[in-house]
């Protein structure tokens, strides 16, 4: 007998790109999971809820802004923090928005900024390790940004 396991937790992540920088923040040391660690900006799929809806709403929930012109890159497979759970995330290239300048605008994070792919793969702590490869795919489809 096959015994599924748990449905995976999905998320919708914004990897906003502006002249070869990639817009990221640092967690807040409050968060319940990996606080203080440098993360793409966006969270959780409602039930239901389409991954480019999420990182819509997310977007424009965490940094003001409005995505126009986003692409699906690729998708995560991993676990959450407790390592057993697993968590599917869905990270969308965005390259154009409306909302003017990205800025924290609830207590999500502590901080964002712009790191060229380089320095984004070399950031400690990240919320992912999976994140590293990702960002050095982005630097090959992107360009160095450096």
């Amino acid at each position: 007998m096959n015994i599924p396991g748990p449905s995976p937790i999905e998320y919708a992540c914004a990897l906003p790109i502006r002249e070869g920088r990639l817009l990221l923040g640092l967690r807040s040391p409050h968060r319940r999971n990996r606080p203080s660690c440098w993360d793409t900006i966006g969270g959780h799929l409602e039930p239901g809820e389409a991954a480019e809806t999420a990182l819509v709403r997310e977007l424009q929930e965490e940094i003001d802004i409005t995505p126009t012109s986003f692409r699906h890159f690729e998708t995560i497979e991993t676990t959450e923090t407790d390592g057993v759970t697993p968590a599917l995330w869905h990270l969308f290239t965005v390259t154009e928005w409306t909302g003017g300048e990205p800025a924290i605008s609830n207590d999500e994070h502590s901080e964002i900024g712009w790191f060229t792919f380089g320095e984004a793969q070399l950031l400690t702590p990240l919320a992912s390790e999976a994140y590293r490869p990702a960002f050095a795919r982005l630097a090959a489809a992107f360009g160095p940004g450096t």
